[in-house]
């Protein structure tokens, strides 16, 4: 899994949930590095932050759908109002969790993926 996330805090708190999944984990720090790391490894799921230094986690995603559009790609996101999830599952995103994330919310989400589900959160 590869988690795109600037702020050492939440990769910290993220590298914490993600612990007894015993998923591999990548971590970035920009969609830049985000895009040329999923070039490079092809993970089956991207966590990405919206915000982000040298390309924000939307222009990573347009950029890495182009490349690959059945790559699950989850927004990390204090921004949660109606019309920012309706954006971002626009832009490709194919999910969001809310920051602070929830454990309960993350796990939920990914196991939706691992499941190949693939609903989409209203």
């Amino acid at each position: 899994m590869l988690i795109a996330e600037d702020n050492a805090l939440n990769t910290v708190i993220i590298k914490a949930m993600m612990e007894e999944t015993n998923a591999t984990l990548l971590f970035v720090t920009n969609g830049a590095d985000a895009v040329e790391q999923f070039t490079a490894l092809s993970p089956d799921l991207i966590l990405m932050d919206i915000q982000m230094p040298k390309m924000d986690g939307m222009e990573a995603c347009r950029r890495i759908k182009s490349e690959n559009a059945d790559v699950p790609i989850i927004a990390i996101t204090a921004n949660v109002m109606k019309n920012d999830v309706l954006n971002n599952h626009r832009i490709g995103f194919n999910s969001h969790i809310a920051k602070p994330i929830d454990k309960n919310v993350l796990y939920k989400t990914l196991q939706g993926f691992v499941d190949n589900s693939n609903v989409l959160d209203d």
